[in-house]
């Protein structure tokens, strides 16, 4: 399991960003942070993806099904190969948005959808 977070953290400083496992779906999403899901309904292990990462897509690799938007001032869209499928304004929430790949994340403040 340890060799797992590990591989984990490499791949985040690969692509230059932070983004981590984290029990969101347990506790909710932290401030500052868009969270996706593997499930709907926000079920099953997520991956934190910083608002820092701004004017960047971001993909880990997996398929998503489910994300929250906790920046305070930026939307972000959510992508499939780089078709969006859903945007998300500040503190939105997308239970069911359809499969997504990507996280677009807006590198200004008050961009909404």
């Amino acid at each position: 399991m340890r060799r797992f977070w590990i591989a984990v953290f490499c791949a985040a400083l690969t692509v230059g960003v932070l983004v981590a496992p984290s029990a969101a779906s347990a506790v909710g999403c932290h401030e500052n942070y868009i969270c996706t899901y593997e499930s709907v309904e926000y079920n099953n292990p997520s991956f934190d993806i910083s608002c820092s990462v701004s004017g960047e897509a971001v993909r880990i690799g997996v398929t998503w099904r489910s994300a929250t938007n906790r920046c305070g001032n930026k939307t972000d869209w959510l992508r499939l190969n780089g078709t969006t499928i859903a945007c998300m304004n500040p503190g939105g929430n997308r239970p069911s948005p359809g499969n997504f790949n990507e996280v677009f994340v807006a590198a200004e403040f008050g961009a909404f959808c």
